[in-house]
């Protein structure tokens, strides 16, 4: 077996044979480079002459040396032989590597959904490469395990509210398990384009239902339940579980969602909410808020769905996940380009990289990616009536 500076040098040349990008090309170490920083004498130097030109006759590699006056010194060592380089070693190869780590993470995880195993094989590309894989490095299986059963949990969840505590505990056998690794599941999900970019770890977990006791829904207007008017003023807080209870009025015509608190106050104060339910979306809306969207949109009569929110990425993000709930009868309120520019200059925007299929979000996602982007915060705004809703007559800005 291969000692000292002979062995060091091999695996060198191997740890460039599995980085290469390039299939065929033949990985090498620059000599001069190896040496460099160590301290080696001219008959150490000489004696890994000859080991190299001893392993060249036999085919394991191939040294390469200078041209002119400098044509005895070495430029760079290359693999020729892979297979016999590892076996001298005694070093895994990347697939036998690749394989040690996938049936590894596989015993940890039971029934793996195609997610899982699909986040297993990529792991163990990774680290059989000795790279990190979302920021998990291979000495830490345990770790990817955990969290790779936090992603499948999630995906099980199917549409209910859970505590998140509780739901931690009696799933995964830990309260804490999820939100130990809530940052690095709101990244994998955000690279997957499964979540928006703007959302963070709780509006992360609200989203899949996943609360510390869901907040209620804060709903304004006039409602049903169970038949019989409920009278309120200004809002009220439907917990999920009333919301099947809930029927809507026939006099509404319009339900308006409003995604920040100060404006969702206002309005509900400041406006006749005769024919219009307006819901608080809480910035993006947790599960219980989705819920009562979809439940009221499919089930009951309206004549449309309008949504105010801030102008900027983050609101537009919000206003495209409400949008794929209501559907066809979903329109913009008090945002367009005539509002925007009544707020703040920031130049274009980083480029958005899944634009609506919704004309009035996408004219917003364009007009943010040009050089004339401005963002305003809805607060700035003055609610008035959604029948009113046309900006060219609108001229209620507050100073």
């Amino acid at each position: 077996m291969p000692k000292g500076l002979q062995a060091e040098l091999y695996h060198k040349l191997l740890d460039a044979y599995e980085r290469q990008a390039t299939p065929g090309r033949k990985a090498y170490v620059a000599f001069r480079n190896f040496l460099k920083g160590s301290e080696v004498s001219y008959e150490d130097e000489d004696r890994l002459k000859n080991d190299l030109l001893e392993a060249q006759s036999i085919g394991l590699i191939q040294v390469n040396f200078m041209t002119g006056n400098q044509r005895h010194l070495i430029k760079s060592v290359s693999l020729q032989n892979p297979s016999a380089i590892y076996e001298l070693l005694g070093r895994d190869t990347v697939e036998n590597k690749k394989h040690k780590y996938t049936v590894a993470l596989m015993h940890l995880v039971s029934q793996p959904s195609r997610e899982v195993v699909s986040l297993i094989e990529n792991a163990a590309d990774a680290w059989s490469l000795r790279k990190p894989y979302l920021k998990f490095e291979s000495k830490d299986i345990t770790g990817f395990s955990e969290f790779i059963i936090c992603i499948q949990s999630l995906r099980d969840i199917e549409g209910q509210v859970k505590d998140l505590r509780t739901f931690s505990a009696q799933t995964l056998g830990d309260s804490k398990l999820i939100e130990k690794y809530a940052g690095r599941i709101l990244s994998y999900l955000i690279t997957i384009d499964d979540l928006p970019s703007e959302m963070n770890e709780t509006s992360m977990l609200a989203f899949f239902g996943l609360e510390k006791y869901p907040h209620p829904v804060l709903v304004g207007g006039k409602l049903l339940r169970l038949g019989e008017e409920i009278n309120f003023f200004p809002f009220i807080g439907l917990p999920y579980e009333e919301i099947k209870n809930i029927s809507l009025l026939p006099t509404v015509k319009y339900i308006l969602s409003i995604e920040n608190y100060a404006s969702f106050n206002r309005y509900v104060r400041e406006i006749n909410l005769e024919n219009t339910l307006v819901i608080y979306t809480g910035g993006f809306p947790s599960h219980s808020v989705q819920y009562f969207i979809n439940y009221v949109t499919s089930n009951f009569q309206y004549d449309a769905f309008y949504h105010w929110g801030d102008i900027d990425p983050k609101g537009l993000q919000i206003a495209e996940i409400i949008y794929q709930i209501v559907g066809y009868k979903f329109q913009l309120f008090l945002m367009d380009e005539y509002f925007a520019f009544k707020g703040k200059k920031v130049g274009p925007i980083e480029k958005i990289s899944s634009l609506s299929s919704h004309n009035q979000i996408q004219s917003l996602q364009h007009f943010l990616m040009s050089d004339s982007a401005h963002i305003l915060e809805q607060e700035v705004c003055d609610p008035i009536y959604v029948a009113t809703c046309p900006s060219s007559d609108y001229f209620g800005l507050s100073s």
